[in-house]
């Protein structure tokens, strides 16, 4: 849970600043918070917070509940102008280790894509290095329905215009 310490830290958010939707900023972790801010000043870009915190009901699996941690944002830079992978590969180096990117995602009737940003813990393979398997993602549209796919290279080229 955010502390009032954490919040102080921060350069580029507050909890209720009208804009950014953390839903319950108290209950945010403090991890993804300092992540996320740390990100936003590699940026050096707007970064808009479309989703934190959710209710239970919203799905018992979902690192955007205080059940799995709050440890989850969804976030839009409509001012990013460089391609997808780089800010994929960006958002990387900052200890996201879940990560989703929405090419169809808008921001006030601007389309430009979106990130799913987590802290959720890994499982280790038998070798002892991290499993991402289940922690990188790109949600498309097919035929107009939402789809899951995995987030690499052939399917950012792929999806992303």
């Amino acid at each position: 849970m955010a502390s009032k310490e954490t919040w102080s830290k921060i350069r580029y958010f507050e909890a209720d600043n009208g804009v950014d939707k953390f839903g319950d900023p108290d209950a945010i972790s403090d991890t993804l918070l300092l992540s996320l801010d740390d990100f936003r000043h590699f940026l050096q870009l707007p970064l808009y917070v479309t989703s934190g915190v959710r209710p239970e009901s919203d799905g018992r699996n979902s690192y955007h509940t205080r059940g799995k941690g709050a440890c989850a944002v969804d976030v839009v830079c409509p001012q990013y102008e460089g391609h997808a992978i780089d800010l994929i590969f960006a958002a990387m180096r900052f200890g996201f280790s879940g990560i989703g990117y929405y090419p169809d995602w808008h921001f006030k009737g601007i389309k430009c894509g979106g990130l799913h940003l987590d802290t959720r813990p890994l499982g280790m393979d038998a070798d002892g290095t991290k499993n991402y398997g289940h922690s990188l993602w790109m949600g498309v549209k097919v035929k107009g329905k939402q789809t899951y796919i995995g987030l690499n290279y052939a399917n950012i080229i792929r999806n992303v215009k």
